[in-house]
């Protein structure tokens, strides 16, 4: 069902821009995918109830995860942060050892004034966390605080068309 679903909207958006199914950006169709609530990566370990679910999907299908296991809330180490942040921004980042504080996390956003889409502390950043903040960059200068984050995530990720 969900390759019908893909190939349905596929061409539903292919028709709405006047291009082959081939030209519609894939990255367009998996965040309208994502809207309309359908899996585009199995993992074997979160739900839809999980608040990076779409984040961790769409970071899924970019080869983020070598299993079927997105360890939402597991700690990141700073090295696969860098990485991650690269592949997400195409930013490089300076990784470090051990893993990945709140307040490096902040120092990577603070060029585009987005520091408050972290939570303050000095806590480690979870993987489900780094998704969500990566995904949320390109609505990163509106973001006032983790509030305002999980708000965004709520429209961003369920309610609007991408």
């Amino acid at each position: 069902m969900a390759l019908g679903q893909a190939a349905g909207v596929a061409a539903h958006l292919a028709i709405e821009a006047g291009v082959p199914p081939r030209a519609v950006p894939a990255d367009r169709l998996q965040r309208t995918l994502l809207w309309l609530r359908q899996v585009i990566t199995c993992f074997k370990d979160i739900n839809q109830a999980d608040l990076a679910y779409a984040a961790l999907q769409y970071y899924g299908a970019r080869g983020f995860f070598p299993d079927y296991f997105a360890r939402s809330k597991d700690a990141l180490d700073a090295a696969t942060a860098a990485e991650w942040w690269h592949i997400a921004t195409g930013s490089s980042r300076a990784g470090g050892q051990g893993l990945l504080s709140r307040r490096t996390l902040r120092s990577w956003l603070a060029e585009s004034g987005a520091a408050a889409m972290v939570e303050s502390g000095d806590g480690d950043v979870t993987r489900g966390e780094l998704c969500m903040v990566a995904s949320l960059g390109r609505h990163a200068a509106v973001a006032r605080s983790p509030r305002h984050v999980r708000a965004m995530l709520t429209c961003v990720q369920c309610s609007s068309p991408p």
